[in-house]
């Protein structure tokens, strides 16, 4: 949903963060102004170039005194420490008392790593270590990104099958793997492997951090936050036009269509919700770019039908922290449910199952999300408890409630018809 702010990781529960390939890296104790890309070894339209590019104008990762990057090596723990303390946005904590053994107050990164342990992310290794010096493993970076993503309480990951051939259901880490890879995060190899126990590359570190990162679409340029929106058809000409959304933290948000760079609305604020609401207002045949105030529950949109208002139902309870990850319940939607030509906004509860219409009227209809499962006990993924509304089309080509049932892979139009 709408952001604000800087970056803000989940706190949790100790974590490993253990080994992989050594390779120091050089990041500054504060990122200089000018920390662009253009290193020498990753040119324009290279593997994970726009990753990289990305990382460095964040001040995340940063070049070697040669002015490299050295993409294929290995990223060391200790400059992961620094990297995820950058990214979080937040002040580097007193090395008093020293975090681990090895990590005393004179250590360069002994501020960064301490934050990973105050936070909860690692508590290092059994004899007291944090080996800063040493690598960073794929399978470690899964994990990782797991633990700083979800907040606690974590469910316990299990693993029904081997997401990967060399990952099979036993491997200590197959659970955090396994949810990477669910979300399309996890940096497979071309022969279907995943080599947990090899070295996390610099260029797939850019990527992870690219990926996961809330206020922007991976692979796009680093002074750009674009969001993907509800393909539309925004000519009339009877085919979906990919849309995407500039949504940054202090300015307006953008629409631009794919094949265009010129914007075609400007509007609303960082705040505001812009993916999930563009649809045909007007009845023109054209669907027009729109924006949700989440707080107001106005709709506002670009064409001729102008702001419109279907604030969120008051009756979904709130999804405990943890459980879906945000404490969002209700998920807005577009769909010409009256068939009269024209979409309105319309609400689905997730913990009831319940929509809400735009005359305000209720339908039951969706497996909804257990608001108190045992997650200790359960290692099933969260996620896929609940169903997840999506607007169908009926046999005549018409809007229908519908949701999609991540326990089978099936969809169920309203009343029943599964599709």
């Amino acid at each position: 949903m709408a952001r604000g702010g800087r970056r803000r990781l989940a706190t949790g529960t100790a974590a490993l963060l253990v080994g992989m390939a050594a390779a120091a890296l050089v990041v500054p104790a504060a990122p200089p102004a000018d920390a662009a890309a253009g290193f020498p070894d990753v040119p324009p339209g290279s593997d994970a170039a726009a990753e990289i590019d990305w990382v460095a104008a964040e001040g995340l990762l940063l070049g070697y005194p040669d002015g490299t990057f050295r993409p294929g090596l290995g990223l060391s723990r200790q400059a992961a420490a620094a990297a995820w303390h950058r990214y979080s946005g937040e002040p580097t904590p007193a090395c008093d008392p020293a975090p681990f053994t090895d990590v005393g107050d004179g250590h360069p990164f002994c501020g960064e790593i301490a934050w990973l342990a105050e936070q909860g992310i690692t508590d290092g290794y059994p004899d007291g270590s944090f080996r800063p010096a040493g690598p960073l493993t794929r399978q470690a970076a899964a994990a990782l990104a797991f633990r700083l993503q979800v907040p606690e309480p974590r469910p316990a990951l299990g693993c029904d099958e081997a997401p990967f051939a060399d990952v099979p259901a036993d491997h200590p880490f197959c659970g955090e793997i396994a949810w990477l890879a669910r979300r399309g995060l996890a940096p497979a190899y071309g022969d279907g492997t995943f080599r947990p126990g090899a070295a996390l590359s610099r260029a797939d570190a850019a990527r992870l951090l690219r990926a996961i990162d809330p206020d922007c679409h991976p692979g796009t340029e680093p002074d750009r936050c674009l969001l993907p929106a509800v393909d539309g058809d925004l000519d009339g000409d009877g085919r979906g036009d990919p849309v995407w959304v500039d949504q940054p933290n202090d300015s307006p948000m953008s629409w631009y269509r794919a094949d265009d760079p010129t914007p075609l609305a400007t509007a609303g604020t960082a705040t505001d919700e812009p993916t999930h609401v563009t649809g045909d207002y007007d009845g023109d045949g054209r669907w027009e770019p729109a924006w949700l105030d989440l707080g107001t529950g106005t709709w506002t949109t670009t064409g001729a039908a102008g702001v419109l208002t279907a604030p969120a139902p008051t009756d979904c309870p709130e999804v405990p922290d943890g459980v879906l990850g945000v404490g969002y319940p209700a998920i807005p939607l577009v769909g010409d449910l009256d068939h009269d030509g024209m979409d309105d906004p319309v609400w689905y509860c997730q913990t009831t199952g319940t929509w809400t219409l735009a005359d305000g009227s209720q339908v039951a209809f969706g497996l909804p999300y257990p608001v108190t499962p045992d997650w200790a006990t359960d290692a099933r993924e969260p996620d896929l408890y609940h169903d997840m509304p999506v607007i169908l089309s009926d046999d005549d080509g018409r809007d229908a409630l519908g949701v999609y049932r991540p326990t089978d892979g099936t969809f169920h139009r309203h009343p029943g018809d599964v599709v």
